[in-house]
């Protein structure tokens, strides 16, 4: 009872309107951290909302530490008309498309089967977050974000950075950017930058397996690098436009149902190469040893923005794509529009 009284006065103080809004923020918001606020919405039925009204969680404000904790989202229930959205904006938002300690960090570490965020619910809509997190020798198991089976159908994931710490000391352990494990869903992934998962014989930046025709991950415009398996994929999945770099490996064990305008800096892409796809490709990027990979010049890849699977028309960093450069981010050139520049020079 506790519990229903807290919810229905926090619902009494959100914004409503198009959405349903709940705020995350060092102080002044609904909330400070968002694990507290999704453990607050763990039995909340969606689906009451008015219809096409989503449950956001919107994270801003300044960030001086990490938000810690491992987040799990699994609320009452949720439809196609009715969904939950997380994102960050303002303050709290990446702008440089390098891992930034004075914006909002969702950070795991230490715990053993802990990712940093598992999701348990349909519907889900993950955009802007930063991951961070490592594991301590004797832990096992690293996940940044972990979509559970049975319950992962229409889940999107973009615009996010997602690194497994330098400072990780584990080596043996099973280690996951993003792993979507679901045999009846759809997957949508996009515009995400994922590295450091090089450790352990199955270290994976994205891992996306489906099992069936009717359910298909849409992988498009992600930048992966320094991991022993840039993705691992099954028979039905699509994948266009998808940078890996300093990968032992590029796609693991299966061969997608279709794959073009890939790119990998090594010999092979692990399937045999489509007429737009490209090995041995030399990249442009601004800083590749400090963990930069923005883009000095073009890298062009093939324009999505009326895909009939899934259109979009920014990168990472919001820049709009015109050229449509492969990876998670559009080059664009000085003094048009957003620059991408190093943390520091802006």
């Amino acid at each position: 009872m506790k519990k229903i009284i807290i919810i229905i006065l926090l619902m009494a103080g959100m914004c409503y309107g198009a959405d349903s809004v709940v705020t995350i923020c060092p102080d002044g918001c609904h909330y400070t951290s968002l694990k507290t606020a999704l453990d607050a919405f763990n039995s909340f039925d969606v689906t009451a909302l008015g219809a096409g009204d989503s449950l956001i969680f919107e994270i801003s404000g300044t960030w001086s530490a990490v938000d810690s904790g491992e987040v799990l989202v699994d609320v009452g229930a949720t439809d196609s008309d009715n969904g939950i959205r997380i994102t960050s904006t303002g303050d709290a938002r990446n702008t440089t498309g390098v891992l930034d300690y004075s914006k909002y960090i969702l950070m795991s570490k230490n715990a053993n089967f802990r990712p940093a965020m598992s999701l348990w619910e349909n519907y889900v809509d993950i955009d802007g977050l930063q991951i961070d997190f490592y594991r301590d020798v004797g832990t096992t198991d690293a996940y940044g974000i972990d979509i559970e089976s049975g319950a992962s159908d229409e889940i999107t994931v973009r615009n996010c950075i997602i690194r497994r710490n330098p400072t990780d000391t584990a080596t043996s352990i099973s280690a996951y950017g993003i792993i979507y494990h679901e045999y009846g869903g759809h997957f949508y992934c996009y515009n995400n930058l994922v590295y450091g998962f090089n450790v352990g014989s199955a270290g994976t930046g994205i891992y996306a397996y489906t099992g069936s025709y009717d359910s298909t991950e849409f992988v498009f415009n992600n930048t992966v690098a320094k991991c022993n398996i840039a993705f691992e994929q099954s028979r039905y999945g699509v994948y266009k436009n998808n940078i890996v770099t300093e990968c032992k490996t590029g796609f693991g064990t299966a061969s997608p149902i279709y794959a073009d305008y890939n790119a990998t800096d090594s010999s092979s892409l692990g399937y045999t190469p489509n007429t737009n796809d490209s090995v041995n490709a030399v990249y442009s990027f601004t800083d590749a040893g400090a963990s930069n990979w923005t883009l000095t010049a073009e890298f062009g890849g093939v324009d999505l923005s009326s895909d009939p699977d899934l259109s979009f028309t920014t990168d990472m960093l919001g820049n709009t794509r015109s050229n449509w450069d492969r990876g998670c981010f559009e080059y664009v050139p000085a003094g048009g529009g957003k620059t991408c520049l190093p943390i520091g020079r802006q």
